[in-house]
This record gives structure tokens, C-alpha cells and sequence, in this order.
């Protein structure tokens, strides 16, 4: 059962605030279980019996690979929407890029955001970008095996996109208003 979106762990440095987030994979691999099962119960009709199948099976063995390939595509596109929050140095070190997670790892996002977002915003996120990582697996395995619906997640995708980044921005709104208008 899942229990959670991830965890958050926060360190004040100075006027910037080091966060880091901590998906875990089988946590995730849940949620994407249990969206294509709903998905798949949804379907009606004797035609849709294999793909039912097919679309309910996303997280089973033989289809694993391909599911945590783009769980990893997709911890990436995130990390890449938090931009410049999840800005990373390019050092002199080769880059250390890994295989697919296995379903005991945990996905880490280092975020360095200013000290004055509020704990709210930093939790909001980690359940967006949860949901973010479940949604493009889901449209990306949808595509696949019953395309009618990937347009839908699609759109969910393109809403979850605006929402992170809504909530990146709004830690930098600083409202200022003059005390008499200028007309």
C-alpha cells in the first residue's frame, strides 16, 4: 500500500534553503498499478478484454523495463522543470549516469530554493512531481497499448507542468503597492 509521495528534507543555508526530495520507486510503481487498473476496469466490452489485459499488466515483470526507463525519463524532466531550483554544476567528474531504478531505490532531487518559500510550496511539489512521474508513465504506457486514452493523460501531464511550475514561481511573488495611485 502506499503510504506516502516521498519524503522532504530541509537545511537553511544562509538566504538560500537546500531541500531534498526522496521518491520512492515502489511507491510509485504502486500508484502506476493502480491507475492502469482502474483504467483498465473502465474498459467495457468484449473487444477490450486483451487490451484490458495488457493495460492493467504495466508493472508486471515483463513490462518492467520499459516502465522504470521512463520513470527515469520522467524524475528527469522533472528535475529539468524545477530549473533553476535543481541547477547542478558541470564539473570536471564524468557524469554518473545510472540504469533504470530498481524498485527499491529512491529518486533524490536536490533543490537549492529561497529561504523564504514556505514549507507548503516544497510539499506541494514533491506531491506534484510524484504525481508528474505516475501520470508520464501511464501516458507513455497508454500510448502503447490503448491509445484512445493517452490524449487524456496527455492532458493531465500538460496540467500538472502548469501546476509545478505555478508553484516554483510563487515563492518569488512579492506583491508591492504604492500608496496613492498614479493617475
Amino acid at each position: 500500500m502506499c503510504e506516502s509521495y516521498g519524503k522532504c528534507t530541509c537545511k537553511r543555508e544562509g538566504d538560500k534553503l537546500n531541500v531534498t526530495l526522496e521518491f520512492f520507486v515502489k511507491e510509485i510503481l504502486y500508484d502506476i498499478a493502480n491507475m492502469a487498473w482502474v483504467q483498465g476496469d473502465l474498459m467495457d466490452g468484449v473487444d477490450y478484454n486483451h487490451i484490458r489485459h495488457l493495460v492493467q499488466d504495466v508493472v508486471e515483470d515483463g513490462n518492467r523495463d520499459r516502465v522504470m526507463r521512463i520513470v527515469s525519463l520522467a524524475y528527469a524532466e522533472a528535475n529539468e522543470m524545477l530549473y533553476p531550483w535543481s541547477r547542478t554544476e558541470i564539473t570536471d567528474i564524468p557524469l554518473q549516469l545510472n540504469d533504470a531504478p530498481d524498485e527499491e531505490d529512491k529518486l533524490v532531487m536536490n533543490l537549492t530554493v529561497p529561504s523564504r518559500t514556505s514549507q507548503g510550496t516544497i510539499v506541494l511539489i514533491l506531491k506534484l512531481v510524484h504525481e508528474w512521474i505516475v501520470c508520464r508513465v501511464l501516458q507513455d504506457w497508454l500510448s502503447i497499448t490503448y491509445p484512445e486514452s493517452s490524449a487524456v493523460w496527455t492532458s493531465k501531464l500538460e496540467e500538472l507542468r502548469e501546476a509545478i511550475r505555478n508553484a516554483k514561481n510563487r515563492s518569488n511573488w512579492i506583491t508591492r503597492r504604492k500608496m496613492f495611485p498614479t493617475w
